[in-house]
Order: C-alpha cells, then sequence, then structure tokens
C-alpha cells in the first residue's frame, strides 16, 4: 500500500518517479513482478535520503538530479533481480541426473504395468472380434489420436455420419464388456 507523503515530496517529484518507474516497469520484465506502488515508495524513499545530501548553495536542475538518481537506483534493483533469478536454486536439474543420484526414486518409475493383465486382454480381444473391419479402423485411429472425423471419412470412404456410429458401436461393446474406463 502506497504511502501517504504529505509534505515530504512536492507534486512534481511523486509525479516524475511515478513516470520513471512506469517506463523501467515497461523496459526490465524482472521489475514487472514488483507492484508499482512498492517500486515507487522505494524510489521516493532512496530520493529523500540523497535529497538530503545535496549542498544548498549548488545550483542544481532537481528535476534532472532525481531523474538520475531514480533511474540508478531502479538499474541496481533490476540488477539485483536478475542476479536473484540466475542463483543455484532456480537452475533446472536434469532428469538423467536425478535417475543416477536415485535409481529407485518411484516419481520417475514408469506407471504402467510391463504385462498387460490377461483377464482385460481376453475382453479387448472379444470387443475387438466383434468389431466391422471399418469399426476397427476406426478404434485404430482413435487409440492413435491423429485423425478427425472428417479426415477418417475421407480415408475410409464412409459418411460422417457413420464414422459417429461406428464409435456409438464401439462405446456400446466396451461398456457391454465392462471397459467403460479404458474408453
Amino acid at each position: 500500500m502506497s504511502l501517504n507523503y504529505g509534505s515530504l515530496f512536492e507534486t512534481w517529484e511523486v509525479t516524475l518517479t511515478k513516470k520513471i518507474v512506469a517506463k523501467f516497469r515497461y523496459e526490465w520484465r524482472c521489475l514487472r513482478q514488483d507492484d508499482a506502488e512498492d517500486l515507487i515508495d522505494e524510489c521516493l524513499i532512496h530520493w529523500l535520503t540523497a535529497k538530503q545530501k545535496i549542498n544548498p548553495s549548488e545550483d542544481k536542475n532537481l528535476k534532472a538530479y532525481l531523474s538520475v538518481v531514480l533511474k540508478n537506483k531502479l538499474q541496481d534493483l533490476a540488477a539485483e533481480r536478475e542476479a536473484y533469478k540466475r542463483r543455484p536454486y532456480f537452475r533446472s536439474v536434469s532428469l538423467e541426473e536425478l535417475l543416477e543420484s536415485n535409481p529407485d526414486s518411484p516419481f520417475l518409475a514408469d506407471p504402467r504395468p510391463s504385462e498387460p493383465d490377461p483377464e482385460l486382454r481376453s475382453k479387448l480381444e472379444s470387443v475387438i472380434k466383434k468389431l466391422t473391419p471399418n469399426q476397427k479402423k476406426i478404434c485404430e485411429a482413435l487409440q492413435s489420436g491423429e485423425t478427425s472425423i472428417t479426415e477418417l471419412s475421407i480415408k475410409l470412404a464412409i459418411r460422417r455420419n457413420n464414422v459417429y456410429k461406428g464409435i456409438l458401436r464401439i462405446r456400446q461393446l466396451f461398456e457391454q464388456e465392462g471397459l467403460k474406463e479404458y474408453l
């Protein structure tokens, strides 16, 4: 939440700070993660300390000086954020490295059983025997997931409506054999 600046800053200081912060947030992706108001607050606090060090006897263009001070501060913040992203904690780890360090890890194991269930295999074979040749082709195409209904109807030289009917028949046979979860 933004500070209530009261009499600490003049209107032109706050306005120029907002403008510079918006420009830097646009140019530096790492600064977009920070809230704009937080960056403005941080810059104005930095400006307050820098402004107190100015010698009043020197004739300075305060707007130009504020601009330089804020640009330097925002460049430092951006460099800090970029360096933080390059820390070793954020580097990705090779999957082969995980396998070499722990070959028994259950997280990288293949979740599929090595041998299919014999009962499941017999149910699938009985369903496939009941299919017509076109339904078998439809089933194979659906299994690969590469073709659309239109492409399939062109490939099989049948109407799209017949493809939909074939899919419906395949579903019915799978459900009759208790294989609904494998559709």
